[in-house]
């Protein structure tokens, strides 16, 4: 896997924000497994988005994203009204198929006739809008018009 720069591998932190938000939300609404997953979550992230090259922490970071997802998927099925349902899981399979692009970003920018920075730039926003705040936003608006 093709490592991103740390000078831009940084401006993630700025997304991690929300994943606090909706461990904000999980709090409020007695969440307490999501919680405790969000919060190992904030701190894989930190840790791989601080060195990109370290494989173990990347693996553990997906994990932890994955379990995450899974939980808030759970919760989606059992405490969601049905729109709200559809809203989640559509909102879910939007950031998996980015996900999914934005690997075949990185794997064909040679292809692409790319250069390294510009697509590394890309893959950090791609990341940032479709994993961090569209994942981390639509679970916890789902939550709070589902359940007030």
């Amino acid at each position: 896997m093709d490592t991103c720069p740390q000078h831009i591998s940084k401006t993630a932190y700025y997304s991690i924000i929300f994943i606090t938000q909706c461990i904000y939300v999980s709090i409020y609404y007695n969440y307490y497994l999501l919680t405790m997953l969000l919060s190992g979550l904030t701190v894989t992230s930190v840790c791989f988005w601080s060195d990109c090259s370290d494989v173990a922490v990347r693996y553990i970071d997906i994990t932890f994203a994955v379990t995450t997802l899974s939980v808030k998927s759970y919760i989606a099925l059992t405490d969601f009204t049905p729109f709200y349902r559809s809203i989640w899981f559509t909102s879910l399979l939007i950031s998996i198929g980015a996900n999914y692009l934005n690997h075949k970003l990185i794997e064909y920018k040679d292809k692409l006739l790319i250069e390294d920075e510009k697509v590394h730039y890309m893959s950090t926003y791609i990341h940032m809008f479709f994993i961090h705040f569209l994942p981390t936003t639509t679970f916890s608006l789902c939550l709070i018009l589902s359940i007030e």
